[in-house]
């Protein structure tokens, strides 16, 4: 046997983009989640030893246009892209979601954010 051999290996990422913004707007939300959804696509480069990654986005915000706030909290519970490389093969991405409100106090996530939710809790 030799020390180098290598007989399985298995490649597990996790990716937090993090946005800070004063007032968080509708515009603002589905932007975020657009660019959530490409960069995932960048991020994520599955090879052969590829099982999983997960990308975490985290929208901060002190205060959410009182016009939109329903829209974005239903959004938010509602988000979900995940995606699957080679049938499962060459492993699989999913990705969370959070919005932290300052002021109102509010976490919301989406079903795969509830997760790590508690690591945000203040």
């Amino acid at each position: 046997l030799v020390k180098k051999a290598l007989i399985y290996g298995i490649e597990n990422n996790e990716y937090v983009l993090m946005k800070y913004l004063k007032e968080l707007k509708k515009e603002d939300y589905n932007n975020y989640t657009e660019n959530i959804i490409k960069s995932t696509k960048l991020l994520v480069n599955p090879t052969k030893d590829h099982m999983c990654s997960i990308v975490t986005g985290v929208l901060v915000s002190d205060n959410i246009c009182e016009n939109d706030y329903e829209y974005i909290k239903k959004s938010v519970n509602r988000f979900k892209y995940d995606k699957t490389f080679a049938f499962g093969y060459k492993g699989w991405t999913d990705t969370r979601l959070l919005l932290i409100s300052l002021e109102k106090g509010l976490i919301a996530t989406n079903r795969k954010g509830k997760e790590v939710a508690s690591i945000y809790d203040f």
